[in-house]
């Protein structure tokens, strides 16, 4: 444990009296991951950074459902403002912290160069001088709102009264093309096809039978599996 740089402990149910009792041998420690650990909190993190003084990176993700009936408290946020001066990442998506929490951690962690505050809903940034002093000199914040996919790619209202046929008649054959493609001689076979769709299996299952068949599902790469709210 001594020679540990990299601690991961997502979901644990480590409490924070274990912790303190540990801490102490993970003094080359520079990654830690307490994401999703609901048993231990501020003591915790406050523990590591007495003893951890190479932590550069350190990742406090929460549950987006696990927030939403409990009030806003900044004592997580004042321990790493206490004990981590020296970190450069630090990740508090759903966090439970205000916007005067993220100011102590910006005044005592000068050497922080990415905050991710997703998800933060007691935190507000906007038209505040010490966070755009800081952003001028290389910090980079994601959040506190949450954008999904679908609003990157979706950002213009939808409209009833406007005729969409005008919009799909006017999209060009290279524009279509680029999102859809048959396979190289499918358009001349729909062509030349008047039969039925029972024919087309008949013959497929006659020429080349069932074994070749397969199904390929596409996943995104992004984990949709915890459902994260919108903003409110």
């Amino acid at each position: 444990a001594s020679s540990l740089e990299s601690l991961r402990i997502p979901k644990s149910q480590l409490s924070d009296a274990v912790v303190v009792q540990v801490a102490a041998k993970f003094q080359k420690l520079k990654l830690l991951d307490m994401s999703y650990c609901e048993s231990i909190g501020a003591e915790a993190l406050e523990s590591f950074g007495r003893h951890c003084k190479s932590l550069v990176s350190v990742k406090r993700t929460m549950h987006p459902m696990g927030v939403l009936s409990k009030n806003p408290q900044d004592d997580e946020a004042l321990a790493i403002a206490r004990t981590m001066p020296q970190i450069k990442h630090l990740e508090m998506p759903y966090g439970l912290l205000t916007t005067a929490g993220v100011r102590e951690i910006l005044s005592a962690c000068l050497e922080l160069e990415f905050l991710d505050l997703r998800g933060c809903w007691y935190v507000r940034l906007q038209g505040e001088e010490w966070l755009t002093q800081r952003q001028k000199q290389g910090l980079k914040v994601l959040g506190p709102e949450v954008v999904d996919q679908f609003d990157l790619h979706y950002q213009e209202p939808c409209n009833d009264e406007e005729d969409d046929d005008d919009e799909w008649n006017s999209i060009g054959d290279e524009e279509f093309d680029s999102d859809w493609h048959l396979h190289d001689g499918a358009d001349e076979m729909l062509d030349s096809y008047d039969g039925s769709a029972d024919d087309v299996s008949d013959d497929y299952e006659e020429d080349q039978g069932l074994d070749g068949l397969g199904m390929r599902i596409y996943v995104p790469d992004t984990n949709h599996c915890v459902g994260w709210p919108a903003t409110p």
